[in-house]
């Protein structure tokens, strides 16, 4: 009996250990289109970390990405990333409507899937938002109109923290 109590605290240890450790964001590094390497380390020291994953087929996603470029110069001390998970023989496709579009959040390109399966995205648009400590505050697969009432809301909450 006393070994199985044990036991049972040596277990609620461990599943609040893991816990603690799954709303930690990896450390990660990414592309650009202009192929420049973007660390989230020297993010994180700027600000807090608005992370969109998207695809130029994905219809919730291009409905996404206009509100997402409108609050980046609401919210300069935050830093707005869009990582397009396009197949390699779409990435020109991407980066062009990028340009088109004069998105002002930093580009980023997942060419070879590191970000992807780093962040075990199978959805898009997939929204995650990481604080200054590096801990995921927010973490969601969809976009639906009025979204990004509930983006303004969680950018203003996590800026006000900070």
């Amino acid at each position: 009996m006393k070994k199985t109590k044990i036991l049972m605290l040596f277990v609620l240890i461990a599943l609040s250990i893991t816990t603690i450790y799954a709303a930690k964001a990896p450390e990660f590094t990414f592309e650009t289109f202009g192929g420049k390497r973007v660390k989230s380390t020297t993010l994180l020291e700027k600000g807090p970390i608005f992370l969109d994953f998207w695809g130029t087929t994905c219809e919730p996603c291009l409905k996404a990405l206009p509100h997402i470029s409108g609050f980046v110069a609401k919210y300069p001390e935050m830093n707005f990333v869009g990582i397009n998970l396009d197949s390699p023989r779409n990435k020109d496709k991407a980066q062009k409507l990028f340009k088109a579009n004069k998105y002002e959040f930093i580009d980023g390109y997942d060419e070879n899937k590191a970000m992807q399966n780093l962040f075990g995205v199978k959805d898009m648009p997939r929204t995650i938002i990481i604080d200054t400590d590096g801990e995921i505050v927010y973490d969601n697969s969809s976009f639906t109109p009025g979204d990004e009432e509930k983006y303004e809301k969680l950018i203003k909450d996590i800026l006000s923290k900070d």
